[in-house]
């Protein structure tokens, strides 16, 4: 038996209101969705290669405890190019970090979602890793 793919799936608050903000900041496309009671409560949405799966946390909103979780769950991203993105969705107004090289050679930068979870996004660098990098 092998395995084909892995496609995370996130508890969220409001699947509309997820892929929504996966289409706008990042190209995402919804894939494939079930309704439950005439609301969305499962959902696919794809860019390319990368597939992400969204359902409806149980009992509705989150927790501070499910927050708090969410953000230590990283989802690393490889854009052709990141530069280019960082840029584009500072644009758009989104809350990105800076810019930075890494000691492992990445550069990268990151973006929370509305659910609290953290996006990643890098590509490989040979520049000089910045100055007081943490990671």
């Amino acid at each position: 038996m092998a395995l084909k793919d892995l496609i995370p799936m996130l508890g969220v608050e409001d699947v509309e209101k997820s892929i929504t903000f996966y289409k706008d900041a990042l190209g995402f496309e919804k894939f494939q969705d079930v309704e439950f009671k005439g609301k969305v409560a499962w959902a696919i949405a794809r860019s390319a290669d990368t597939m992400l799966m969204f359902t409806c946390q149980p009992g509705g909103a989150a927790t501070v405890a499910d927050r708090e979780a969410r953000k230590k769950l990283y989802f690393y991203f490889y854009p052709d190019d990141v530069v280019a993105l960082h840029a584009e969705l500072k644009e758009k107004g989104y809350a990105v970090t800076d810019l930075r090289v890494t000691f492992y050679k990445m550069k990268e930068f990151e973006l929370e979602d509305p659910d609290g979870y953290q996006l990643w996004f890098g590509q490989d660098s040979d520049e000089p890793p910045t100055k007081h990098d943490h990671a």
